[in-house]
């Protein structure tokens, strides 16, 4: 069945909600621990829930991961991770 316009569009709000989240995360200093503590607890909410089937606590480990290593995770290693479309 094809997506409706209207539903794509609300697809692409999403992920691109969700993107930028992790996006921020990844600019956050390492001595930021405020700001990422507050990206990791939108990432743990509902609205987190309601925007992407993506397993929360496996994204922020992969995230502290990164942060940790300096080592940048893919965006298709993310967008791989969730249900929404691109």
């Amino acid at each position: 069945m094809r997506e409706s316009d209207e539903q794509r569009c609300y697809n692409e709000l999403a992920n691109a909600i969700v993107i930028q989240a992790v996006d921020d995360y990844r600019k956050t200093d390492n001595d930021n621990v405020m700001a990422r503590k507050s990206i990791e607890k939108f990432f743990k909410s509902g609205w987190f829930k309601l925007l992407t089937d993506t397993d929360s606590t496996y994204l922020i480990e992969q995230l502290r991961q990164e942060k940790e290593t300096d080592y940048p995770i893919t965006e298709n290693r993310i967008t791989r991770q969730m249900s929404i479309s691109l």
